[in-house]
């Protein structure tokens, strides 16, 4: 069945186990789109997946992670946030962000040039690294977002339709 149901996508962004989906995005930037065509296919079909087991994004950058964080931030200030302590399950992100390693790549730079803006609204900003395996809330929310069900009160939901940097043009 789910060779049928995602029979357009193989190959391309997908690949298809006995027991998992492994959405693979070439590019960071374009998960999003890859994430909801996925969606829209399993829709179709009326298929849902197991939230435990069925579902891997493989990335070769940190890009969902960076856009959590900003998108994070902006609601924590609209709330009336001072200071903030972020906990993400990204070493890397976490990482950059606090300035303890190197942001090499021109669309992690951009993003974290964003998160360096947004700092500033703030009067204290701590980024700390947390095990994914530790991540309890963040397993939650996944739980809700990929068995559709309701959004229980106190927590924030937003609809993104556009990245929080603008690609950047390569030269020909």
């Amino acid at each position: 069945m789910m060779q049928k149901c995602l029979a357009t996508q193989i190959g391309k962004n997908i690949q298809v186990y006995i027991n998992d989906v492994v959405i693979t995005t070439k590019q960071g930037l374009s998960l999003i789109d890859d994430l909801k065509e996925t969606f829209d296919n399993l829709d179709k079909f009326c298929l849902k997946l197991n939230p435990k087991n069925a579902l891997s994004v493989s990335l070769r950058e940190s890009f969902s992670e960076y856009e959590a964080l900003i998108h994070g931030m902006k609601m924590a200030k609209a709330c009336g946030a001072t200071c903030l302590k972020i906990f993400g399950d990204s070493q890397l992100v976490a990482q950059q962000v606090m300035n303890k390693c190197d942001t090499v790549n021109d669309s992690m730079i951009a993003y974290k040039e964003v998160y360096n803006e947004l700092e500033k609204l703030f009067d204290g900003c701590k980024v700390n690294h947390i095990s994914r395996l530790s991540n309890d809330e963040a397993d939650v929310l996944a739980n809700i977002g990929s068995q559709c069900l309701p959004i229980p009160p106190g927590v924030f939901w937003e609809e993104i339709s556009e990245r929080s940097t603008k690609p950047k043009k390569i030269p020909k």
